[in-house]
């Protein structure tokens, strides 16, 4: 057909038709040599913004950015008449993935969002630009655009992941109130499911101020599936909503799911704060006593310092009650002496290990 072709521009179509057909033979070589042909081809027909259109692509499918960039410039700059709307759209992928490839990110991602503020909503050159952007965003750490991305991307496609990866966006960018909504969306389309779906929101609304949609969303997750996470979000939920009683209830289911004594001495603390705020002297008193118990039975440690240093600070605090001041300031004077740390309230000790020397000084 090149042989029978009359003009350049049938030149450059024939053209075009071989080099899309080495392309896809992945046939490298082939494909730089009609690069040169297509080159040929421009020069015999400068006006024929098509030629340099498909110049361009070929040149960046042989691996030279920098050539196919000049070249889809040229094609694009202006007023592109004679490049179809298919081809136009093309042309735009093509040198925005040639700005990519080159480095120059800013200029790639103008172009991807030219294309995806003009192609049709729900099409391939827009999911495409959208994709692009939003990993360009997420690898320059702007994760709450990458995460608004994400979601246009969910809105075009109707894919519950784009959704979840949002959330996921949102999060890292700590954007609770974005996080919380695409979370919701990815659990509305199945993309987000069971309990560890529930977490993800819940943490978001709750990190977000929606104390009480957070614990709705926790509450909806079985008793035996529940973590102590889940417990511990309950209970704060419930304490911020004033209702005490239920919050204590969650600690102590919490205590159950503890792990180490550094979790049971943590939610005995909490629990102890909670009954102080009831005025429950009898209940802080033994929670002091749990305290006690927590502290002696825990670690091995040396016979003249019987105490777990980790559970000395909730043990003072159990024990600030009235009356109780002399002991509070024991218990931290103990786990300052194990840590070799100062005390807040000037209480030292002459021995890192065996002294119990204690400040009088009233902790404040």
């Amino acid at each position: 057909a090149l042989d029978e072709a009359a003009t350049p521009a049938d030149s450059a179509t024939i053209l075009r038709a071989i080099g899309y057909l080495l392309v896809q033979r992945d046939d490298s070589t082939a494909v730089a040599a009609m690069g040169e042909a297509l080159r040929a081809a421009a020069q015999g027909a400068p006006a024929d913004r098509s030629i340099r259109a498909e110049l361009g692509r070929t040149l960046l499918d042989a691996g030279q950015p920098a050539e196919a960039e000049g070249s889809l410039d040229k094609a694009l700059a202006g007023t592109p008449a004679g490049l179809t709307g298919q081809e136009l759209t093309d042309s735009r992928l093509a040198l925005a993935a040639a700005h990519e490839a080159a480095g120059r990110v800013d200029q790639a991602m103008e172009v991807y969002r030219e294309i995806a503020a003009t192609e049709p909503a729900s099409s391939p050159a827009r999911v495409h630009a959208l994709e692009r952007l939003a990993v360009l965003h997420a690898g320059r750490g702007e994760h709450r655009q990458a995460g608004s991305r994400m979601m246009e991307l969910f809105q075009a496609t109707g894919q519950g992941s784009w959704a979840r990866r949002a959330g996921d966006s949102y999060t890292v960018a700590g954007a609770w109130s974005d996080a919380a909504a695409a979370y919701r969306a990815a659990r509305q389309a199945g993309a987000l499911p069971g309990p560890d779906g529930a977490r993800r929101l819940a943490v978001a609304l709750y990190e977000a101020g929606e104390h009480a949609a957070a614990a709705d969303v926790l509450a909806a997750i079985p008793p035996d599936q529940r973590t102590l996470q889940d417990l511990r979000y309950l209970a704060a939920a419930a304490q911020d909503a004033g209702q005490i009683d239920q919050a204590v209830t969650f600690y102590r289911s919490a205590l159950d799911e503890a792990a180490t004594p550094a979790d049971s001495a943590t939610i005995l603390r909490a629990i102890g704060y909670l009954l102080v705020q009831r005025d429950d002297s009898t209940a802080v008193a033994a929670m002091g006593e749990a305290l006690r118990r927590a502290s002696v039975s825990t670690w091995p440690v040396p016979s003249c310092a019987s105490a777990d240093p980790t559970t000395r600070w909730p043990r003072s605090r159990a024990l600030r009650t009235p009356g109780q001041w002399r002991n509070a300031a024991r218990q931290l004077t103990r786990r300052w002496g194990q840590t070799r740390r100062p005390g807040r309230w000037n209480a030292w000790t002459s021995s890192p290990r065996c002294s119990w020397r204690v400040a009088t000084r009233r902790p404040r």
